[in-house]
């Protein structure tokens, strides 16, 4: 026999279908991950232009550094007129002068830093100064400054250049030649005074 439990769900024959609410699953959300240093996810060509940037900016950044402090004068012991002028206590001969100055021997280039030129030479007691040009021969136009431009104005002392005395030039401030120009040979001594 059977018995009844009034507690018992029906036979599944006679169950309802009970309708139970559909639960939303909702997606979790995404996890923001802060970001690590400084890394950037580009796609690659665009890293090759950042790349080619990032390098650009630290060759232009390596330039200015070496066009401004490397570039500097040693010192400027004196300002003469809008010079900035090194002077060293030796004479020697004027390629080693050159190469002393980094091809900056002091130049006149027109009549008022002639006259700066001499009055602070004369002050400093102070005779044959290498000047930066050479001649190449007996006349004012076969001079150039060392930077190759010929000369605009002039203060040789009559009867210069002369080729015989020598293709450099000094500046004198002793005897007749006081604050003149003269040829001389380069391999004599005269003293060094850079510009910059």
């Amino acid at each position: 026999m059977l018995s009844l439990n009034k507690d018992a769900p029906p036979p599944y024959s006679e169950r309802e279908e009970i309708e139970t609410p559909a639960v939303e699953v909702s997606e979790p959300d995404p996890v923001i991950e802060p970001p690590r240093g400084f890394i950037i996810r580009i796609p690659c060509q665009k890293r090759t232009i950042v790349f080619i940037l990032v390098i650009l900016i630290i060759v232009i950044s390596i330039s200015v550094f070496l066009i401004l402090f490397l570039n500097k004068p040693p010192s400027c012991d004196y300002r003469v007129g809008k010079k900035c002028l090194t002077v060293y206590n030796v004479s020697m001969g004027h390629d080693d002068a050159y190469s002393m100055c980094n091809g900056k021997l002091i130049t006149a280039k027109k009549y008022s830093e002639d006259i700066d030129i001499n009055i602070f030479l004369s002050e400093m007691k102070i005779d044959n100064v290498w000047l930066g040009m050479k001649c190449h021969g007996g006349t004012v136009s076969s001079c150039v400054w060392d930077n190759k431009k010929p000369l605009d104005y002039d203060s040789f002392s009559p009867g210069f250049p002369e080729a015989s005395s020598g293709q450099c030039v000094v500046y004198r401030m002793s005897d007749d030649d006081r604050g003149r120009w003269i040829s001389w040979r380069c391999e004599w001594m005269a003293r060094v005074l850079c510009e910059y």
